[in-house]
């Protein structure tokens, strides 16, 4: 089950800032960056047998088990982290993008809103926010938070071909167009 190397960029970068200086888990860290999930999980269960109260170890367990497609395992991990150290704010956005891929769109709207409620400027959370919105039937906050994000991050253009879905949703057909067309022009320079 090798991952893709974008995706095993990412997962290192999601593992790597889910560390801390006490966690000492290069061999899980380095296992799934070598594609190898399922051996890092059993790393990192070990570990966690003896240190349970290691939000980083439960960070990194929940994105190994996401990276599987294991993911309500990895929505009980992030939780279990975000009951060790609430102050994780990356834990809420992981735990989100987790509930969004099992369609509880709501659930993934409220862990988006508590990322950004520790991280106010996190483009990636207001964009996920907003598909959770859509999901949902609520298009007027998810224009709202596809607004903000463009705001914040203009040259990220998928923001705007994504406001341009949403206004099509609100049948806002001239919006939609003016958004679908602003995002052909500008140089893609983004990658949520």
């Amino acid at each position: 089950l090798g991952a893709e190397p974008s995706e095993v960029s990412r997962l290192r970068n999601r593992l790597n800032s889910a560390a801390n200086p006490e966690a000492d888990s290069g061999e899980p860290a380095d296992l799934a960056a070598a594609g190898r999930f399922f051996d890092a999980i059993d790393a990192l269960e070990r570990f966690l047998r003896e240190q349970p109260e290691n939000a980083a170890l439960w960070a990194q367990l929940g994105a190994c088990q996401s990276a599987v497609g294991r993911t309500r395992e990895a929505v009980a991990s992030y939780s279990t982290c975000l009951a060790v150290r609430p102050t994780l704010w990356r834990a809420y956005f992981w735990r989100g993008q987790a509930w969004l891929e099992l369609h509880e769109h709501e659930r993934a709207a409220l862990d988006f809103s508590d990322a950004l409620a520790r991280q106010h400027d996190h483009v990636p959370s207001l964009a996920l926010r907003a598909l959770a919105h859509l999901g949902s039937g609520d298009a007027p906050a998810a224009e709202d938070d596809l607004t903000r994000a463009i705001l914040l991050a203009p040259d990220y253009t998928r923001l705007f071909f994504m406001r341009s879905r949403v206004r099509q949703a609100r049948q806002d057909v001239v919006g939609a167009r003016r958004d679908f067309e602003e995002g052909l022009q500008r140089k893609p320079a983004d990658e949520l």
